[in-house]
């Protein structure tokens, strides 16, 4: 079934200033109860949340997007029990965030301020601020653990390609140890873990295995590799996604309408229809979740360009927020043997 890539709905400004769009697209494999769940897990995932708004009232995005209350009610409970979103009596609905990137990210907003100020005395005499960039790269030194740090998260392989974007920034010692969600609940020692990577939207999975081990929860962008494949699609081209979740598929939707430039023609399905989806046609593009990687290596698909829908932590989450996190854990570690 032939999916065309829909108009935004609704959008809404993020107190970051970033817009974010409510899309419900009556041509997806899936309802508007699951398309909302996804859309605001793409947007945890994705960033947009990372200053914790505020979202649309149950009131509002109802009548926004032409849905039942009802509708928007269940898909809000739903993020609830996942510990992805609260709400505050008498405020509204938020977006969940680990306690350690709160209290970071107001440290970065007061550094921020005493930067700008810095860089206008600069200027009053007559030094260019270039200087302050040639002091960060001198002052970036190799990490030196004194706890363990771990990754947590769906599979080891993807773990380890986020563990890798780290570790281009600076050089950590030891090495980050790598965990799926499965392996690190069967762990019997994870006091032994000073901190603990994972992703957003899975944050409350790792909260209910820990007991005060603090947590950072980079957010996501599609890689490079992906971004490459979308801006040189052809024109013109079939393409099909596949998905293993229900929720993954909005989130891969609206991945695909950031870098797509043209008005493709799209079927999406869950990996499970893939084989019979190929009997029944083909595909010029196909483009899968990281959760279908296995179901995909055993499919012979040499006929189509087949790409994972892969994603990195975002640079400048891992330089604002991981790498100083970093470096103050050991610091206090250090601190703490000393006394």
């Amino acid at each position: 079934m032939g999916v065309r890539i829909a108009i935004p709905t609704f959008s809404f400004e993020t107190s970051a200033g970033l817009m974010f769009n409510f899309i419900l697209n009556k041509n997806l494999p899936i309802g508007a109860q699951a398309q909302l769940e996804g859309y605001i897990e793409f947007g945890i995932m994705s960033g947009y949340f990372w200053h914790q708004p505020q979202l649309p009232s149950v009131r509002e995005l109802a009548a926004q997007l032409d849905i039942s209350q009802a509708t928007v009610s269940k898909a809000y409970e739903n993020l609830k029990k996942k510990s992805l979103i609260y709400t505050l009596p008498g405020k509204g609905v938020f977006v969940h965030q680990p306690t350690l990137e709160s209290e970071r990210q107001q440290s970065i907003e007061s550094l921020k301020g005493d930067f700008r100020s810095l860089i206008q005395r600069s200027r009053s005499l007559n030094i260019d601020p270039i200087l302050f960039i040639h002091l960060f790269d001198e002052g970036v030194k190799p990490i030196k653990l004194d706890k363990k740090v771990a990754w947590v998260g769906n599979a080891t392989r993807v773990n380890e390609k986020y563990i890798r974007e780290l570790e281009k920034l600076v050089d950590i010692q030891p090495k980050i140890d790598n965990f799926s969600f499965d392996e690190f609940s069967s762990y019997s020692n994870k006091s032994d873990y000073g901190l603990i990577l994972t992703i957003p939207h899975c944050v409350s999975k790792v909260e209910g295995m820990l007991s005060g081990t603090p947590i950072l929860a980079p957010y996501l962008v599609p890689s490079p590799v992906v971004i490459q494949h979308l801006k040189e699609m052809k024109r013109n081209s079939k393409i099909l996604m596949v998905s293993a979740y229900q929720n993954f598929i909005p989130v891969m939707m609206e991945g695909v309408n950031v870098y797509l430039n043209e008005d493709y023609e799209i079927t999406s399905i869950f990996v499970d229809d893939l084989v019979s989806e190929m009997n029944r046609q083909t595909y010029d593009v196909i483009i899968y979740s990281s959760g279908c990687f296995d179901t995909i290596k055993k499919i012979n698909l040499s006929e189509s360009i087949v790409f994972e829908y892969d994603h990195i932590p975002a640079y400048e989450y891992l330089q604002g927020i991981a790498i100083p996190a970093l470096y103050k854990m050991t610091c206090e570690h250090r601190a703490e043997k000393e006394k």
